[in-house]
């Protein structure tokens, strides 16, 4: 079983039809069959986005229950790669 790693622009576009790429998330995910892999802080900004939309959020907050998003603990572990690809793509940045 895979899991992908969601972030907020797909994640809101799954859950509302309003979204222009609603579409092509939900067929995307069609054949797939492991969770989708996200965090608290993804949640967060998803429903500052969804917030005028209940439905959407219901489904937001009941997917994260196990439905169809798992979510991640986020610790200080993951600080020393996020700095180390940061360095990495620094001159991207500036360009």
């Amino acid at each position: 079983m895979k899991s992908v790693l969601v972030d907020t622009g797909p994640l809101v576009a799954i859950l509302t039809r309003r979204d222009q790429f609603h579409g092509l998330c939900v067929e995307t995910l069609r054949n797939f069959t492991g969770p989708l892999l996200s965090c608290w802080p993804v949640m967060t900004e998803a429903a500052w986005l969804l917030r005028e939309d209940t439905e959407a959020m219901e489904r937001l907050l009941l997917g994260a229950s196990g439905r169809f998003l798992e979510l991640a603990p986020v610790t200080g572990r993951e600080l020393a790669p996020v700095v180390g690809t940061m360095r990495k793509y620094k001159a991207l940045r500036h360009n």
